[in-house]
């Protein structure tokens, strides 16, 4: 499942969960997009982790410091926390 439907079903989910007249969504498929959810938000958790380490890191024998390297890093990162 995308993350942008499973988006959808939560949405649709949570309004129907705080009493609007629409038809409860199937459970199995609000679980999915759970899944989904949880899923992109620890692979994007692992991957500002993962940027701000590298931007912290101390040069290491042998490592070329790119500037554009870094100023990448700090894009991915602000993505990240947006």
């Amino acid at each position: 499942m995308e993350y942008s439907e499973a988006i959808k079903i939560l949405r649709r989910h949570n309004r129907w969960r705080r009493g609007a007249y629409i038809e409860m969504d199937n459970p199995t498929i609000i679980g999915i997009a759970i899944d989904t959810v949880l899923s992109d938000y620890k692979d994007r958790r692992d991957m500002l982790n993962w940027a701000n380490s590298e931007l912290k890191a101390k040069p290491k024998m042998g490592r070329i410091e790119n500037p554009l390297m870094v100023k990448f890093l700090k894009k991915i990162v602000k993505w990240l926390e947006d």
